[in-house]
Order: structure tokens, then C-alpha cells, then sequence
């Protein structure tokens, strides 16, 4: 059987070929030539093997988007182990949990992820050693091998072929356990020469620049993968994609290709960027969820780049559905990419016809193996040749498909089966609607109805009645929302895409609560109180449940309350919320909370700014917030400090430097 190792494939024809002084890597972490990652590649797999890592056994990376990342990326597949990228953004008892499952010999972490590996290997009994990067600490009685220092006397690639095991994913779970995806080392040829250069059209003389990061498939495509393969360059950016960051580093390392997701597309329009911050792009590539046509015309209006939306799977490694550069339909995730089979079957399993919805299932090499140690979920999925995606699409007469959402996510109202993504098209058609989600809850009748949860531009109003009106009239009536709540974010899983599954379970007491009614749009006031007691509106707006989540004990009225508090009034004088503030050690911990019926008015986000200023000017050095398992709105609450700039430092603990600028991401 013909050899054929990934990393060869990637990194040593280049050199060969003479293209040793080419760039590969750029960004904050420094520069690296072609043939200066591969003698530290080389380097690195040979000391893989002196510290005993054996081939097919897994080394789990926990690891910023780095030269460091890349390198052991590379160097584990070349002398012929399997290197498991996870996401960055998960506790130590997920990464324990994904040790275990792995069962990993070594984990790999860059100096960001130092306290959350010391906290996971207690509880990764299997696990041998840890590779560390650059400055990175950690507390174990485990091995610590530092990168920089590996090295070894066998220097040769283990002879594996296309079809040997290369690396796994784990799925990003958002509707149970992560699962790990096995890719083989022929599949990383497969893609790159399918999607990578014949939709992308990726060069040697591209710049790569990706908001989705490397342990995710899309961004490990974008920013390794693709980009290698040709002898092209990656822009790798360590930190949290936030849409300012992002549209420096495109400037100052002249990208050419940029990566995102709907999400990060819509938050960049939302920070208000100049037109030209992507002056050097020449291409934008989607994927992770549809992209709502309003949003791509309106980016693209906006940065003059046109977005290839495409639909990928960690399960397929990258991207098999594409719009193409030229031939983009908004709305539509276009058409296949060459070398891939798409049917849409129904729910009788026999193949539909055009314009007729069902789920979509897909056909190539560089389809996984299966799920590691998942027998079950394996056979629902790898069926035969075929895989089903999950995704419910309808193509159209003229061969473009378009996603209609996930194929659980879909709804009947009045009998008649409905599609998520129709709704939010029609709810983002509005010029005060940002983002719109749209799930099904059951009313008092026990019928399903359709119900938006919806971001509005920052600088426009819009209640829930218009925006019901407005569907009404572009919709026919049984599609409508029967319920609008305003949210500031949204929940998301570690890729960044939205958490149907949680907005659904959310949206179970919704026909329960009355409409919400935003503020007028009044000036917000901050008002300290000197000597804070608990008075009637304390009593008014907090609830049993959120008081002793929190470790409070309902005050009588009149009673003095600890720490510092500020009260958030409109211009009538009605209380909208509190916050507040407790110092301690040179952090500052807070809390808030807002009038239920005024959440999604942007009123969270100006107690937070007020809470932080009040923390610059005691000399603080963060804002932290604890919220308890037994939180009633824990996992809604998590994802808004999230999405606000907030970072887990310790098991349920997030915080945010004092003066850093916080974007929605």
C-alpha cells in the first residue's frame, strides 16, 4: 500500500521543493518560514517519541491558536500518534472528562491554559505527561515536558498511509456529549483539494485570517490546513476572536482570506467597524450555522467582500455545501463541492424532489471513521457510504440548497409544519432586529407555536408587537411568533454556535410570562445608595429562587444589606434594576439584576460598564461574577457574561480585566 503521512503532505514538499524561506506562520506569536517549522516539527516528533508516546496513542491539546499549536499538531501526526485538539473554552472537569475518554498519554497546553490542566489531570488517571508551552505552569506530580526542549535522535516519519488513523475532533455537543470524531491522514489531502482549492481558490500568495479557532474542524481547515497545503501563510491570533482584534490583525498582516461564523459576521456590524477594516480581504468563507440572506447582503454592502456561506461538519472534517465567489445566492448554502454526493431524503427514507424539504445527507473521503467508542451514535450516523447531517435543506429548481434549519429544530403550528429559518429571515428583514433565533413552545392549549428570542441594533427600538405585525405581513398567519423576547446574546457552545436545544428549554414557561415591554429609550440612571436597605422595590424584583441561589436569605424591609449598591432608573424614576459591588483581594465581585419584564434592553449592559468604572476607581484589577449551579438561569447567565467579554479563571468563576473593551462575540 502506498505510504502517505499528512504532515509530509503539508510541510516537507514545500521544503523540498525548495520554499524553505516561504511564510507559514505570522501573528503576535512571531513569524516562522516553511522550513523553520519543519526542522522544529521534526524536532518536536522526535522528542514525542523519547518521552514515549507511541504511535496511534492520543495526545489531547488544550492550546491557543499558536505556532506552539501547529507544531504539535503536526509533529504527533508525523511520527504517526493522534493528536485530539479540544476547545479552549471548557472546565477542567470537561477536559478531565475528555482525558478520559481519549485516554490520552500526554496533554499539550499552551501558558494560557496552565491552571485549568493542573486542575483536569487529577482526574485523568491514564494520563503519563504533559507537554508545556512558553510559560506555562502547572501544579501536578505528573512529567512536565516543555516544548522548546524536545527533541530526540529518530527523525523520521512513521510510515503511515492515507487510510491510518490521524487525528480525532470531538463534536461540539450541542445536543449531548462530545463525541469523538476519527479523521484518517487521506482526509486532509481530500479537503484541501476539494474545498480549498476549487471554491476557495486558495495560493501560495494568500494570507489566512480566522475568527473560528483551530480546535474547532472550520478553523483548524482555515488556519492549518488549507493555508499549508499550498504554501500559503496563517494568521494565528492566540485570544478570543472579538471583531476589533480581528480587523487589526487583517491590517497589519495583510489577510486575504477571513474565516467566521454568522455570529462573529453580525457582531462585526455591531461594533461598528469602518468600512475598509478589511480593505485587503478578497474573500470571506461562513460556516458553522446558516447565513441569513439580510445579514450577508448587508455585510457585504458594508465591507464590500463578498461571503461564501457553506455548510461543514466535524464528522466531514470541512466544508461540502459552498456558494461559490461570483455565483453567491443569500439564502442558499449554494451548491456541492466537487467531490462530494448530496441526496435530501424524507421521512420515508426515499429521496425527495426539488423543492420538497427532508434531511440532507452527504457522500465523500474525507468522511470519519466513525465516533470513538459511540457504537450506537456511530450507525444513526455513518450510514454506509452516506452520512446524515441533521440539517433539514430543500433545493431549489436551480440546484442551490438552502437550510431550513436542523432537522429537530422544525415546528408545526396549526398543522402545518414550519421552518425556523423562514421566520428569522422574515424577522431580520426589519432594520431593528440584529439577530433572531426562533424555537417552539408549547402554550396553554399544549400546542406548539413558534417564539423569537431577538438581539435589536443597538441604536433601534422595536416592541413585540411590531415585530409580530411585522411577520403577519410577510408571513402567512400561522408562521407568525406568537411571543418576541429580547435578549442581549445569546447561549452558545464552545464553537459559537447558538444553543437551540437551551433557548428551547427557556422558552417552556415563556406563554407563562407577560410580554415584555422595552424601555422607552430614555436616558439610564446610576444611583449609589449610601446606606442600602432592602425596600420595596428589592422585594418587588427579586425572587425566592435568585435570592438563595445566591446565599441570601430574604431581608425584611428596612434591613441594612452588605457590599455596595446602586440602583438603575429611567427617566420616571422606576427602577430597572441593581448592582452590586464587594472588594476583595484586588478584584471586585459583582452581581445585577434587571426587572425581568426590561431583560434584552441593553439595561445589563450598562450596569456592567457602571460596575467597572466603579472598579477602575477603587484600583481594581478585574470585575468577577459567581453563578451558582443552583441558579435558576445559570446556564442563560453563563453564556451572557460570555458573550460580554467575561472568562472562566476557576470552576464557575468568571471574570473581565478592568479596562478591556468588551465585545459581544
Amino acid at each position: 500500500m502506498t505510504l502517505f503521512n499528512a504532515c509530509e503532505y503539508l510541510l516537507d514538499r514545500h521544503v523540498a521543493a525548495g520554499d524553505g524561506d516561504r511564510l507559514a506562520l505570522t501573528g503576535v506569536g512571531g513569524d516562522l518560514s516553511y522550513g523553520q517549522l519543519h526542522d522544529r516539527v521534526v524536532r518536536t516528533a522526535a522528542g514525542l517519541r523519547a518521552i514515549g508516546l507511541q504511535p496511534e496513542q492520543r495526545i489531547l491539546m488544550c492550546m491557543a491558536d499558536s505556532p506552539e499549536f501547529v507544531i504539535v499538531y503536526l509533529a504527533a501526526m508525523r511520527m504517526g500518534a493522534v493528536p485530539v485538539p479540544v476547545s479552549t473554552m471548557t472546565h477542567a472537569d470537561g477536559l478531565a472528562e475528555l482525558l478520559r475518554d481519549s485516554r490520552a498519554r500526554l496533554l499539550a497546553v499552551t501558558h494560557e491554559f496552565g491552571d485549568l490542566a493542573s486542575a483536569a489531570i487529577t482526574e485523568a488517571p491514564e494520563l503519563t505527561g504533559v507537554v508545556a508551552g512558553p510559560g506555562a505552569r502547572l501544579v501536578t506530580d505528573r512529567p512536565v515536558h516543555h516544548l522548546d526542549d524536545l527533541d530526540g535522535d529518530d527523525h523520521s516519519s512513521y510510515p503511515t498511509t492515507a487510510d491510518s488513523p490521524a487525528f480525532w475532533l470531538y463534536t461540539s455537543g450541542t445536543t449531548g456529549l462530545p463525541k469523538g470524531a476519527m479523521h484518517r491522514h487521506g482526509s486532509i489531502q481530500y479537503t484541501c483539494e476539494t474545498y480549498g482549492t476549487q471554491v476557495l481558490g486558495i495560493t501560495a500568495d494568500d494570507r489566512c485570517l480566522s475568527a473560528a479557532k483551530a480546535f474547532f474542524a472550520y478553523g483548524l481547515g482555515n488556519s492549518v490546513l488549507f493555508p499549508l497545503a499550498v504554501g500559503a501563510a496563517a494568521i494565528l491570533e492566540p485570544a478570543p476572536s472579538r471583531p476589533d482584534t480581528i480587523a487589526e490583525r487583517a491590517q497589519k498582516y495583510g489577510a486575504t482570506l477571513f474565516f467566521a461564523g454568522p455570529t462573529f459576521f453580525a457582531n462585526m456590524l455591531r461594533a461598528q467597524l469602518p468600512g475598509d477594516a478589511l480593505a485587503g480581504v478578497r474573500i470571506a468563507a461562513s460556516a458553522g450555522e446558516a447565513l441569513p440572506a439580510s445579514l450577508c447582503r448587508r455585510w457585504t454592502s458594508h465591507f464590500g467582500v463578498d461571503i461564501l456561506d457553506g455548510i461543514g461538519m466535524t464528522e466531514m472534517l470541512h466544508i461540502f455545501l459552498s456558494n461559490r465567489a461570483g455565483q453567491v445566492r443569500p439564502g442558499t448554502t449554494g451548491v456541492a463541492v466537487p467531490g462530494y454526493d448530496l441526496k435530501i431524503l424524507g421521512a420515508d427514507g426515499h429521496e425527495v424532489e426539488r423543492g420538497t424539504p427532508g434531511t440532507l445527507f452527504v457522500r465523500g473521503a474525507s468522511t470519519a471513521t466513525g465516533y470513538w467508542s459511540r457504537y450506537d451514535a456511530s450507525r444513526q450516523v455513518f450510514q454506509g457510504e452516506w452520512l446524515r447531517t441533521g440539517d433539514t435543506y430543500v433545493q431549489d429548481a436551480d440546484g442551490y440548497y438552502a437550510c431550513l434549519g436542523r432537522t429537530g429544530d422544525m415546528l408545526k403550528a396549526s398543522g402545518i409544519w414550519v421552518s425556523p429559518a423562514e421566520v428569522e429571515a422574515r424577522l431580520l428583514a426589519h432594520d431593528a432586529v440584529a439577530q433572531a433565533v426562533v424555537v417552539a413552545a408549547v402554550d396553554v392549549d399544549g400546542l406548539e407555536k413558534p417564539v423569537a428570542y431577538v438581539v435589536r441594533h443597538g441604536d433601534k427600538t422595536a416592541t413585540e408587537d411590531e415585530l409580530i405585525t411585522f411577520c403577519r405581513a410577510g408571513l402567512p398567519s400561522f408562521k407568525r411568533p406568537r411571543k418576541i423576547v429580547f435578549v442581549d446574546a445569546y447561549p452558545t457552545t464552545a464553537t459559537g454556535k447558538i444553543r437551540r436545544v437551551e433557548l428551547r428549554a427557556m422558552a417552556a414557561t415563556v406563554f407563562d410570562e407577560p410580554s415584555q415591554q422595552p424601555t422607552s429609550g430614555g436616558t439610564l440612571h446610576w444611583e449609589r445608595e449610601d446606606a442600602p436597605r432592602w425596600d420595596a422595590d428589592k422585594q418587588r424584583i427579586f425572587g425566592d429562587a435568585e435570592l438563595a441561589s445566591v446565599g441570601f436569605v430574604r431581608p425584611k424591609i428596612g434591613a441594612s444589606v452588605a457590599d455596595e449598591w446602586w440602583r438603575v432608573t429611567d427617566d420616571a424614576g422606576t427602577t430597572l434594576g441593581y448592582g452590586w459591588l464587594d472588594s476583595e483581594w484586588g478584584d471586585a465581585r459583582i452581581s445585577f439584576l434587571v426587572v425581568p419584564a426590561q431583560r434584552g434592553a441593553g439595561i445589563g449592559e450598562f450596569v456592567v460598564g457602571q460596575l467597572e468604572r466603579e472598579a477602575a476607581a477603587r484600583g481594581l484589577n478585574y470585575i468577577y461574577n459567581k453563578v451558582p449551579a443552583t441558579h435558576p438561569d445559570r446556564g442563560w447567565m453563563t453564556s451572557w457574561l460570555t458573550a460580554h467579554g467575561f472568562r472562566e479563571f476557576a470552576q464557575g468563576d468568571l471574570r473581565r480585566q478592568v479596562g478591556a473593551t468588551a465585545q459581544t462575540v
